[in-house]
């Protein structure tokens, strides 16, 4: 009885603030999340569940809409065509807004976008074919050290390509950085058919991969173990202290919404995203519920912010990305 009050409650104090639609009832209004990635992956899959959850609280549809390209460039587009509607929410996470700007400045404006609430922290793995001849990092990095810039690693995404060049940094090795679009399931075909050593692939997908033999982990990128891979070290755990490369997944929406839209539809998403269903989806598939509001997700991301800009300034990885 207080959930479907408390639900009643959320579409209440929204309804003054999304529009006309809002007036003529709460049938009438229909919400969109875009998504900056294609459909089939393990985060794709996350925003789904929470987009289901959502559209409970909300008492509205609400519609999952991919615009993957241009490094996330496609989706905060199609956020400034939609405007300040308070209706049209976008993926984000804090690479989004504090790293790959760097990377790759003019492709979109961080600003642009006003976080929400963050939901989960997801990390991804270092995997290597099961048949290698490494059997931890150290033994992938030492090979790395006898062959500089030789030994072809594989990334599918800018925010992993940035996560090998800090790893190249604290490790003082070069890898052939080899860069992929899309999905992960070219790399890992290419990983499996040899013509890649290595290459980063997130938690959760990668079990049913390690469990039936086919790929062999060798260290988890964030500041813990995986829940689902608990024996697998991470990279501080390996031999360099400090090192955590994990992203803080979350929504944002337009810049420019009204404030009383952000705050009441902040109310709605936090209680989403502490939904145990939510809880649930995320530990199964290796991300932790980490769930902050507005202001939190704002303050860690600008938090992080300078720390970003000095290693994109020293390492040269906006050069390597720019040459290609």
């Amino acid at each position: 009885m207080r959930r479907h009050f408390l639900r009643a409650l959320a579409a209440a104090a929204l309804a003054p603030y999304i529009g006309s639609a809002a007036s003529q009832g709460s049938s009438n209004r229909t919400y969109r999340l875009i998504l900056s990635m294609s459909p089939g992956s393990g985060t794709d899959a996350l925003y789904r569940a929470y987009a289901k959850v959502l559209s409970a609280e909300l008492q509205a549809p609400v519609i999952v809409d991919n615009k993957p390209g241009a490094d996330g460039g496609i989706s905060f587009r199609e956020l400034a065509r939609a405007g300040a509607d308070g209706q049209t929410l976008i993926a984000v996470s804090d690479s989004m807004l504090n790293l790959l700007p760097l990377v790759k400045p003019g492709n979109y404006d961080p600003k642009s976008v006003r976080p929400l609430v963050n939901l989960t922290r997801s990390t991804a793995i270092i995997v290597t074919r099961a048949d290698a001849p490494y059997r931890n990092l150290e033994d992938l990095l030492n090979a790395a050290r006898q062959k500089p810039g030789e030994l072809p690693f594989g990334t599918y995404a800018l925010f992993y390509r940035i996560t090998l060049a800090r790893l190249e940094e604290a490790s003082r090795t070069r890898f052939r950085d080899i860069p992929y679009k899309g999905t992960p399931t070219n790399t890992l075909n290419d990983l499996l058919g040899g013509r890649l050593e290595a290459t980063i692939y997130e938690a959760g997908a990668a079990v049913p991969l390690i469990e039936s033999g086919r790929i062999k982990p060798l260290a988890i990128l964030g500041t813990e173990r995986s829940p689902v891979l608990p024996a697998v070290p991470t990279v501080a755990e390996s031999g360099y202290p400090g090192f955590s490369m994990q992203v803080l997944i979350g929504v944002g929406v337009h810049s420019g919404t009204p404030e009383p839209v952000v705050r009441a539809l902040e109310a709605v998403a936090v209680k989403a995203a502490r939904d145990p269903a939510m809880v649930e989806f995320a530990n199964q598939r290796g991300a932790q519920n980490h769930v902050l509001g507005a202001d939190a997700y704002a303050g860690v991301i600008e938090k992080d912010a300078a720390a970003n800009r000095d290693f994109v300034a020293r390492s040269g990885v906006m050069q390597r990305i720019r040459d290609e």
